[in-house]
């Protein structure tokens, strides 16, 4: 045993140090706190020091646990009961599968120091308790906040506890409707990548809403977009009128509301908007599900693709990179079409994915 703890302790700084981080914060304190103060200074010198806990975490006393002051990420699985203020240091905080009764108190939660947040649900949750999930973020009770991803089967409304939010830069939500749009838009002013979900009801402007001229926001992607009759793309106009820099825009759109395919024809693929409100745009990706049906057998084969592979470039002109990806839903294969020339570029396996 000696001559194991000589050769470990002749191990550099750095090496040990890079060790520690693949140990779990429990087992890493349990075995070389208070050995002697170079191991000491080690420990409470580490920056990723991260701790797991799962429900056969339940039964275990954490709350006066020695390295609670140094845990920079915690994740929480499977409706583990856990009390987040014994966790002011953190910087990451990932939830997933949260109780249903008691989403951990979020509301209540002192993280001064939190950086990121990703919240992943398994299942539905009552509109309650995802009001409980967004409201302390956007009341801007964590103030280091950059990136947050909340879960995509939610819907958000704003409310008049929202206040502003500096520090976000990335965040990603589940549906939303025009007015919570704007209001994420005026909140986060320094906000530079934004994924939401449309807000499943067709949306109609009964009253103007007041837009903002978001400055800083780059990359835009709406997923369950609704895009009908060519007189009928929602309400793109007033999403785009409030970003005007947007550098990256995708847009994922859905076909279920699709009765008549033969206007995919005469569909101008978002050009005019794009050309009218976007005039710093580098990349533009639109996703196309196709499912196979009777129906749409009767409309899509290979000439057809074809086809509408010709009307995205001659729509698009060249005028920044653009792909259309489509996504054959039960087809074997799927197939993407560009609208430049460039076969060599890095984006061209991005192309190709498929995006359910």
């Amino acid at each position: 045993m000696s001559d194991n703890q000589s050769l470990l302790e002749s191990l550099p700084n750095e090496i040990l140090m890079e060790t520690f981080e693949y140990l779990d914060a429990r087992d890493l304190f349990r075995g070389f706190y208070n050995l002697n103060s170079r191991f000491n200074e080690l420990l409470q010198s580490l920056n990723e020091i991260c701790l797991i806990l799962s429900i056969r975490d339940r039964d275990e006393v954490i709350d006066n646990g020695i390295f609670l002051p140094y845990i920079r990420t915690l994740i929480v699985k499977y409706k583990t009961d856990v009390i987040l203020n014994h966790f002011t240091t953190i910087r990451r905080l990932i939830l997933i599968c949260l109780p249903y009764t008691r989403p951990y108190q979020l509301e209540t939660a002192i993280l001064p120091h939190l950086e990121y947040l990703s919240i992943i649900l398994k299942c539905s949750f009552s509109v309650f308790l995802i009001n409980r999930l967004h409201e302390p973020i956007f009341s801007n009770s964590f103030p280091c906040l950059k990136f947050c991803s909340l879960p995509q089967t939610s819907t958000i409304q704003k409310t008049e506890r929202w206040t502003k939010l500096l520090s976000l830069r990335t965040l990603k939500v589940g549906h939303i409707g025009l007015f919570t749009y704007i209001g994420i838009l005026s909140t986060c002013p320094n906000l530079n990548f934004f994924y939401f979900l449309e807000e499943k009801v067709l949306q109609t402007l009964t009253v103007l809403p007041q837009y903002v001229n978001h400055e800083n926001l780059k990359r835009l992607v709406i997923k369950d977009k609704y895009i009908g009759p060519i007189s009928h793309v929602g309400i793109l106009n007033e999403y785009l009128l409030c970003v005007p820099n947007l550098e990256y825009l995708s847009i994922h759109v859905t076909t279920y509301h699709m009765r008549n395919l033969q206007y995919l024809f005469e569909f101008d693929w978002l050009s005019s908007i794009i050309s009218i409100h976007l005039p710093l745009l580098c990349q533009f990706n639109f996703y196309l599900p196709i499912f196979r049906t009777k129906r749409i057998n009767k409309f899509f084969d290979e000439n057809t693709f074809n086809k509408l592979q010709q009307r995205f470039k001659i729509m698009h002109k060249k005028q920044y990179q653009s792909q259309l990806i489509i996504n054959r839903k039960n087809f074997q294969y799927s197939q993407c079409y560009e609208s430049t020339d460039s076969s060599d570029s890095s984006d061209d396996q991005l192309s190709c994915l498929v995006e359910d």
